[in-house]
């Protein structure tokens, strides 16, 4: 889940990197003052479009925005690459072989599976729908 004050607390630091005021940035994206003001407050979100335009004017990937890679890759201990806008946190070298052990041991069909088996509160929104209509 994204966290919205910590995303803007990122927007607004990658914002000042360029340097450009709130002003400059809306005028480059197209959108309003008031808008950016809203991302860097965490009140929203951008759209995806402009979460791309965005991205390639802090010079980071989208998942640098959104999730704070930088701060991933200290928790996990794991450095990362950065390719057509994706953070992979497997080394090129690994990710083969990586890709093979989640093939071959069921990875992906054992999570997936987990998930659903996981009970479901009306907290949990989309999920619980999804579920009750399959």
């Amino acid at each position: 889940m994204i966290n919205k004050k910590h995303f803007g607390k990122r927007i607004s630091d990658f914002r000042r990197r360029i340097p450009l005021s709130q002003a400059e940035l809306a005028e480059k994206m197209g959108v309003s003052a008031q808008a950016v003001s809203k991302w860097e407050t965490g009140m929203a979100l951008p759209d995806v479009e402009l979460l791309l335009e965005l991205s390639g004017l802090c010079g980071v990937s989208v998942n640098e925005l959104l999730l704070d890679n930088a701060l991933l890759a200290r928790l996990s201990g794991r450095s990362f690459e950065t390719r057509n806008g994706i953070a992979y946190f497997v080394p090129g070298s690994e990710e083969k072989e990586w890709a093979r052990e989640m093939r071959e041991e069921g990875w992906i069909e054992r999570n997936w599976r987990d998930a659903w088996d996981q009970p479901i509160s009306p907290a949990d929104g989309p999920k619980a729908s999804m579920a009750e209509a399959g």
